[in-house]
């Protein structure tokens, strides 16, 4: 399976002489001007943090709340000098923000939407029922970032162990325990068996 496509670094856009993007006059002029297909890249650039973070949250629910946190950023600070690690950094916020509104929402027990589209990667990945996808999300994302991406690629990618094993570069068998302990601990925070979606501990 290919991986993100990385997006240029280039800020030739920025300049306000050439009609720079995150120029203008208020957060919604700068939204209404980079929303319009995605000439910052933010798709890519969100596919790539969360492939390198092993997140598993909906990536345009993430693109949607960088587009806005960008504009806002934008106008408050003005535009970047150096694109790139600027935008890295707003999608970062915003994927955090994600994360920390659904523990949230959990803790407080909020009704969830009835079509849970933005948990969609937790009721693909794991088989859960829609009513624990939201709890799923908050237990995958207070792993910490090994155990994610080792389960990411699993459950979302549809690698191996083996692969994993090779790409992690660590013994088989500290793979195999690092793979038992994140099913078990995302097991115990949802209250269901999940070792069978997975395909067994020793899948590979």
């Amino acid at each position: 399976m290919p991986g993100p496509r990385f997006p240029r670094d280039g800020s030739d856009a920025l300049d306000p002489e050439q009609g720079g993007l995150l120029h203008g006059d208020s957060p919604r002029e700068v939204l209404l001007r980079i929303a319009n297909g995605d000439p910052l890249e933010l798709g890519p650039r969100v596919d790539a943090h969360l492939a390198e973070e092993g997140l598993m949250l909906t990536p345009r629910r993430v693109q949607l709340r960088a587009l806005a946190a960008v504009a806002y950023a934008a106008c408050a600070q003005g535009a970047p000098l150096d694109l790139g690690p600027w935008l890295r950094m707003r999608i970062r916020e915003s994927a955090t923000a994600l994360i920390d509104e659904d523990r949230e929402a959990e803790r407080r027990n909020a009704p969830l939407a009835p079509d849970s589209a933005h948990f969609l990667p937790m009721i693909a990945a794991f088989g859960v029922e829609p009513g624990l996808a939201r709890r799923t999300s908050v237990a995958f994302h207070s792993l910490p970032v090994p155990r994610r991406l080792l389960l990411r690629g699993i459950v979302q990618e549809g690698r191996s162990l083996a692969e994993m094993t090779q790409e992690l570069r660590r013994p088989v068998e500290e793979t195999r325990a690092e793979l038992r302990a994140a099913v078990e601990s995302l097991e115990r925070a949802i209250g269901a068996r999940l070792s069978e979606r997975l395909g067994g501990e020793d899948r590979g």
